[in-house]
């Protein structure tokens, strides 16, 4: 450090510094710790080391402009390329540089620096604040888990794409990073932290915060933020946005995300799992305060925990909206959820003249404690011939504790709006909920939902003869919908006829027998009228039965039940 002070004392006089504003020469400079210049609109800009590291011999290396060099002869404002820490000969662990703007009282300017590039080397930066855009970081080399970057601080990123200087929109950080803000949007930026070693501590950063939104462009992973290690919390105050790249305008970590709130809306754009939430070892909450929306794109405007870990909340202000995309517009969770909250309508996607669909518009559980919808669930419509399913759905691999729909569930004649629960893979007691309670304060009209029915790869089939449903309550009407429990329609597809029968191809213990524990209809219940289609409740044993008021009697035990509700002659109660 003594070497560094003697050769900026030698050259001192030659300098001949003057203060910035009476220089004809923007770039000056000021000591071994600052340089500063005049940028493109006029701003007067101090680029600060926390080291004493820049001299006459360096700092031409260190910082690139695109005209003009450090105290140089030219007259013309200058904008930052590059800040390239690799010119300096001395590597000091914590090096922090900050690039801070001041409109100039003559020559104007808005108060913010665009820097194009800035490129570490193997040198571990301390925090790097830029006030204004950033178009591109590279973090350092390869190390064993220490930190690369302490923190970035930035007005924004990529809002200039290349033009100020970035190569490509990238910030990469090969160690950990304790904390990224960024006070506006991140726009086209693929922000990347880790060292190859997935899970580890070298890909953790500690917190993020975005004030305006992060959003996708045609570039994979652009606009996003993805991490080897555990991320979080994060705050996004806009939206976040998926675009035409594969992986726009997505969150993901190969670990556990801690929290995540968003402030707007999560939409999926025409890439695959573009504008997406997802995480491999489970999440902490997730609160959306606007929309889920599905785009074009397969898995697009999702939340996404696709590993071992559980998600402990997620709460969506707004509605949940199916794309044209295969599982777009979705909750995903591939193990256990606590709590669901939709504030709006959960609907399913509807299908283009040209293709099919299938589970777009659906939350999907391995297990969920609590659900609540506040609008409907609405299935989506197929325009087309192909397969089209569950679009518009709630779908869980084992069982739901409640579940609340504020408004009603509507599905088509031919596309049911479908809530499906397996139950449990090995009930250990002669009780195996699949749907603890069921409350819906509207109507259910063309609606389908299942105890028993589970995944095997992406469809619905009958896995289990033991499942159960506990109380049903329907406020409003009950229309050309049916309600089964550990049973199978017969050949013609429908419930509430003669071949209805019990699941036999998996799960059936003698102990336990499939049943709805009551059912409960506030308005009227009806099929259709003509056709050939019908409708029912079905399962071993049925309890309560009550209809518009009336309590309708059921013979005590299993399987001796079977009479029709209703004026249209095709709705039955059948115990199997």
């Amino acid at each position: 450090m003594q070497s560094i002070h003697r050769v900026w004392r030698s050259r001192r006089r030659s300098l001949r510094l003057e203060p910035l504003e009476s220089r004809r020469a923007p770039a000056t400079l000021v000591s071994p710790f600052q340089v500063t210049y005049q940028d493109a609109d006029g701003d007067r800009v101090a680029v600060t080391l926390s080291k004493p590291l820049l001299t006459p011999d360096n700092v031409d290396g260190v910082l690139q402009f695109d005209v003009g060099r450090v105290d140089g002869d030219n007259t013309t404002r200058q904008q930052l390329r590059a800040i390239d820490v690799r010119a300096l000969e001395f590597h000091i662990p914590g090096l922090s540089i900050t690039v801070m703007a001041t409109r100039g009282p003559a020559t104007g300017g808005d108060g913010r620096a665009p820097v194009g590039r800035i490129n570490a080397g193997d040198q571990e930066l301390g925090v790097v604040t830029i006030d204004g855009d950033l178009g591109q970081l590279d973090g350092g080399g390869d190390p064993a888990n220490i930190p690369r970057l302490r923190g970035l601080a930035v007005h924004s990123l990529g809002r200039f794409g290349l033009a100020t200087g970035a190569v490509q929109q990238v910030v990469t950080v090969r160690g950990p990073v304790a904390f990224i803000r960024v006070a506006t949007d991140v726009t086209g930026v693929a922000i990347h932290v880790g060292n190859g070693n997935f899970g580890g501590p070298a890909g953790r950063v500690g917190s993020v915060f975005v004030g305006g939104s992060l959003i996708g462009g045609a570039a994979d992973d652009s606009g996003g933020l993805s991490t080897e290690g555990p991320l979080g919390p994060i705050i996004i105050r806009g939206d976040l946005i998926g675009g035409p790249g594969f992986w726009s305008g997505r969150i993901d970590t190969f670990a556990r995300l801690a929290a995540i709130t968003v402030g707007g809306s999560v939409v999926g754009g025409p890439a695959l799992e573009s504008g997406q939430i997802a995480a491999t070892a489970g999440m902490g909450p997730v609160v959306i305060r606007g929309d889920v929306v599905g785009g074009a794109g397969e898995l697009s405007g999702t939340v996404f925990s696709y590993g071992s870990g559980s998600v402990s909340r997620v709460a969506v202000g707004g509605s949940v909206r199916g794309g044209t995309g295969r599982a777009s517009g979705s909750v995903l969770v591939f193990t256990g959820v606590g709590v669901v909250h939709v504030g709006g309508n959960l609907v399913g996607g509807s299908a283009a003249a040209s293709a099919g669909l299938t589970d777009a518009g659906m939350i999907e559980a391995g297990r969920i404690t609590r659900l609540t919808i506040g609008g409907s669930l609405i299935a989506g419509t197929n325009g087309t011939a192909d397969p089209f399913q569950c679009n518009g759905a709630i779908r869980v691999r084992d069982d739901i504790g409640s579940l609340l729909v504020r408004g009603s569930i509507v599905g088509t004649p031919t596309n049911p709006a479908v809530i499906a629960a397996r139950g449990q893979e090995d009930p250990a007691g002669p009780a195996d909920l699949a749907i603890g309670r069921l409350t819906v304060l509207g109507r259910v009209e063309n609606g389908l939902i299942l105890a028993g029915t589970g995944l095997s790869g992406l469809d619905l089939v009958p896995l289990n003869a033991d499942a159960q449903i506990g109380p049903v309550f329907v406020h409003g009407d009950w229309i050309a919908s049916s309600l089964a429990a550990g049973a199978v329609p017969g050949a013609n597809g429908y419930f509430g006829d003669a071949d209805d029968a019990k699941i036999f191809e998996m799960e059936d213990n003698p102990r336990v027998s499939s049943r709805v524990a009551s059912w409960t209809v506030g308005g009227q219940v009806l099929g259709t009228l003509g056709g050939t289609d019908h409708y029912g409740v079905v399962a071993e044993v049925v309890g309560v039965v009550t209809v518009g008021g009336t309590l309708i009697p059921t013979k005590p035990g299993k399987s001796n039940d079977d009479f029709a509700l209703g004026i249209t002659d095709d709705f039955r109660v059948n115990e199997v």
